[in-house]
Parts: C-alpha cells; sequence; structure tokens
C-alpha cells in the first residue's frame, strides 16, 4: 500500500459534496426530541476533525418546525400551514441571495 492514499470511502464523497455546496438543506422530522438513525448515520460520516469538526465557516442557520403531531386536530394543521408559509418564505429569500436579480452570471432557460 506503499505510495497510496487513504481509500476513497464513501464517507470522503460526503465530505467533498458538503463542503462544496452553497447551500444545505435538511428536511429532517424529530421524533421524541431526537432526528431518525438514518441522518445521525450520515452525520457520523461527514464528522471529520480538522476538516468539518468545527464551525465550517457557517454564516446563517435557518429553522422551520411544525408542532402538536401528537394531536393530530386543528392545531397541527395550523402549524404545517404556518411552517409551510415559514419554508416558502425562505426558500425565496435564500435564492435572492444566491441570485439577486440581474445577476448576469445567472444561467438562462431557452
Amino acid at each position: 500500500m506503499t505510495g497510496r492514499g487513504p481509500p476513497r470511502w464513501h464517507g470522503y464523497t460526503q465530505v467533498d459534496e458538503l463542503l462544496e455546496a452553497e447551500l444545505i438543506v435538511a428536511g429532517v422530522p424529530m421524533y421524541n426530541v431526537g432526528v431518525p438513525a438514518g441522518f445521525k448515520a450520515y452525520i457520523d460520516n461527514i464528522v471529520r476533525v480538522g476538516r468539518t469538526f468545527g464551525y465550517l465557516g457557517i454564516e446563517d442557520l435557518h429553522g422551520v418546525a411544525a408542532e402538536y403531531d401528537e394531536f393530530a386536530d386543528e392545531r397541527l394543521q395550523a402549524s404545517l400551514a404556518q411552517a409551510e408559509r415559514r419554508i416558502e418564505a425562505l426558500v425565496d429569500n435564500l435564492a435572492a441571495e444566491l441570485d439577486p436579480p440581474g445577476d448576469v452570471t445567472a444561467p438562462t432557460h431557452d
């Protein structure tokens, strides 16, 4: 194995994709104040001391939540509707930041 670098296992690809991203959106349910095992495994795969562990230059963090799932009544429906409105507004704001009006570098879709 002399002269060869570390193996390119799946975790390296995930880290590269994460570090190249301009925007990261994680739509993850919460169950009893915890996230699903699959998301925990993803985090385990991308945490690399000296590469992704730390602040990563994160400037903004946004969160949207829906509540009252345990009641399944009008409170849940109102919370879901509010969360959807907040997501739409957040997407619009983030899209505008990434592609401001009049940006001549933006691709055209003809």
